[in-house]
């Protein structure tokens, strides 16, 4: 499996929008996470003004996936049995496809990071801001760095997901809306 999204960051390189963190403490979950550097390029460049790096949490893959089967209600002992064809195999495709193809405004796939056999997703829920002041410990620990156009896609992305406005209502709602309005064309 071929991963064209990321690739190796050298310790010369300055601190660049899509760097990809081994190590980064999200203080609400008390926990260090890998991490991909989500800062404006304008507040990286003009660090005078800055006073905090913001992070987004870079997890693997495997656990979304897992937590999918078990929304299923599917064992990983079944997973490994499930035949090809079978309904349940083409809920977890269809699954696959909509994270790589970025139909959760919550992830984004990175595939795979160099020197590793994981797959890794940014999950834009799961963020952090690090002072400025803890810079030189943060490069220190850089491992990869996301390719343009994947670099502004992600942050693009970011901005879109921490600046959504919540509307009244849930999913059960939409879904009844939408067949109404389906119904509504189909018998006109």
């Amino acid at each position: 499996m071929q991963n064209s999204f990321t690739e190796s960051v050298t310790t010369e390189e300055p601190i660049d929008q899509g760097q990809i963190f081994e190590k980064v403490l999200f203080s609400g979950a008390e926990s260090y996470y890998k991490a991909i550097l989500v800062t404006a390029v304008c507040d990286i460049v003009n660090q005078d003004k800055l006073d905090y790096f913001n992070f987004c949490a870079v997890l693997p893959f495997r656990v979304l996936f897992f937590n999918y089967l078990n929304e299923l209600k599917i064992a990983e002992t079944e997973f490994h049995g499930i035949t090809v064809g079978n309904d349940k195999e083409g809920k977890i495709v269809n699954f696959i496809k909509m994270i790589i193809n970025g139909q959760f405004d919550r992830y984004h796939w990175l595939g795979k990071l160099p020197n590793s056999e994981d797959l890794w997703y940014v999950d834009y829920q799961l963020s952090q801001t690090i002072q400025k002041a803890k810079k030189q410990e943060i490069i220190a620990n850089r491992i990869a760095k996301t390719i343009s156009p994947i670099k502004e896609s992600i942050y693009g992305r970011f901005s879109n997901y921490i600046g959504r406005v919540g509307l009244p209502g849930n999913n059960s709602e939409k879904k009844i809306e939408a067949k109404a309005i389906y119904d509504f064309y189909k018998s006109s």
